[in-house]
């Protein structure tokens, strides 16, 4: 064989490598950043946005409302850039539902409508600086491993009938600088391993600020409560042969 015919040859395979690299579809990169929005945005929807989204990558909201209920299964970060509103598509399901997954982070989204706001279950995650109001629980936890849960900066916000953050299970949740306002019941806190600890956080015209079951593990750092029209904070009683969990609290006040 010829110089010239191998040259060719190689020619040709290069060629054909090149032409199938260009008709695969571009693989984000984990340090990507994946755009939905209504105009000049790589989706207009959340879900399609979070699917196509590598393990580990960004995807950023653009100002606007959004019917649809959103689900997370892989660590990635949700981020609002704007006012984001994420309106429940089907008021049973959780607007946002996180499952069996950890190292996501939820930022400066506003939730609304769905009975649940949030849900994760069995996942870990960081919720910052989030607006929830739902019909039964703003955000609720369930979790029955050993997941970890931060909660920052966020407004559980009026509502006519239900809880702003409910938790069951075993996760180790923590509340800080968060404000629970005008809801029936500000926090209800089960569960008998993990521990569920607010700091700087307000209960605002809640009838309940925290209701709390007598097998919870609770720590209250520096929390107020305001104007709680039943009670502050109550821990339920426990069956005679339940091993009680712990209740810590300091620099509490209550108004």
């Amino acid at each position: 064989m010829t110089r010239s015919v191998i040259l060719y040859a190689r020619a040709v395979v290069l060629s054909l490598l090149l032409a199938l690299c260009l008709a695969l579809p571009a693989v984000a990169d984990s340090g990507d950043v994946i755009t939905v929005g209504e105009t000049g945005a790589d989706f207009t929807s959340i879900q399609e946005a979070i699917d196509a989204a590598p393990e580990g990558g960004t995807v950023e909201i653009q100002a606007g409302m959004y019917t649809e209920n959103v689900s997370i299964g892989k660590p990635l970060t949700l981020r609002a850039d704007s006012l984001v509103i994420v309106y429940a598509a089907d008021p049973i399901l959780p607007v946002i539902m996180i499952h069996e997954t950890a190292g996501v982070t939820i930022e400066h989204v506003r939730v609304r409508g769905g009975e649940i706001g949030i849900g994760v279950f069995d996942a870990s995650a960081t919720i910052r600086d989030c607006s929830l109001k739902a019909t039964e629980t703003a955000l609720s936890i369930v979790a029955f491993g050993p997941q970890q849960i931060r909660i920052e900066g966020c407004d559980f916000v009026e509502a006519e009938r239900g809880i702003g953050l409910g938790v069951l299970g075993s996760a180790v949740v923590e509340v800080v600088d968060s404000a629970f306002t005008g809801l029936p019941t500000g926090g209800l806190i089960g569960g008998a391993i993990g521990t569920t600890a607010f700091t700087r956080c307000t209960f605002t015209r809640c009838y309940d600020g925290l209701v709390i079951g007598g097998a919870a593990n609770v720590v209250l750092t520096d929390v107020t409560f305001s104007n709680c029209y039943g009670t502050p904070y109550r821990i339920e009683a426990l069956p005679v042969d339940h091993e009680p969990g712990t209740f810590v609290e300091t620099g509490t006040v209550i108004e």
